[in-house]
């Protein structure tokens, strides 16, 4: 799993997710996949990046607790109930994070990060839980990816130009040391727009080019025209 993308506005959260899953031995396409996750009556979505396996399951278990609570602040105390369970039994596997986007009761539109180790070098505790501020990008890139762009209105005009800037970088995944570096975004593009009232996953791009069982070669890249 390679990337994600989500910032904050005053009344909805925008996220951006791929699609690729890797051969962990090749780097070849596996499959590809939506990778995100939303509760069926809350406010709450999640994507994350790194072992997928891991990802979707944990993920899974995020938003079925959402969906058997009564609020999102509720469904929020039981994510960290969660993480808490899953530090404690400190049981060994592959890196990811995960990314929840929320519309609390309490705070408003939220953004809250979840490690399953130190994956960025900052001192992060296992599975544990942190606010960010309201931008957020995964994955591998540059700032000069980001230049020129304005998202102040929504990510969909920039979705495409900022992944395909990030398409052209090499990395071995993360969650997947034996990998050999490839280009790991790819697949497709899905937009989450998080609500009051709910969520909607749309799919903005596909990449026709990404095929199953071979890697991703990406195009040129896709500098802000604007």
């Amino acid at each position: 799993m390679s990337a994600f993308m989500a910032k904050v506005y005053d009344d909805r959260i925008e996220m951006l997710s791929d699609g690729a899953q890797y051969d962990e031995n090749t780097g070849a396409l596996k499959s590809i996949e939506r990778k995100v996750w939303h509760a069926e009556r809350l406010p709450l979505a999640v994507t994350g990046r790194g072992a997928s396996g891991n990802v979707e399951f944990v993920a899974k278990q995020f938003t079925r607790r959402a969906d058997e609570a009564s609020s999102v602040d509720e469904a929020l105390e039981e994510i960290e109930f969660l993480a808490n369970f899953y530090a404690a039994i400190n049981a060994p596997c592959p890196a990811f994070e995960l990314l929840v986007a929320a519309i609390s009761e309490t705070d408003g539109p939220q953004l809250l990060h979840l490690v399953s180790e130190d994956v960025y070098g900052t001192g992060r505790e296992r599975y544990s839980i942190a606010a960010c501020e309201d931008l957020v990008v995964a994955g591998a890139s540059s700032e000069a990816d980001f230049d020129g762009f304005n998202l102040q209105d929504g990510l969909r005009e920039a979705a495409l130009p900022i992944f395909n800037n990030m398409r052209r970088h090499k990395h071995v995944p993360l969650g997947a040391p034996a990998c050999p570096a490839i280009h790991a975004v790819g697949g497709h593009i899905d937009l989450t727009i998080v609500r009051r009232d709910g969520c909607t996953v749309e799919r903005i791009h596909v990449w026709p080019e990404d095929k199953v069982g071979e890697k991703i070669v990406p195009g040129l890249r896709a500098y802000a025209t604007t």
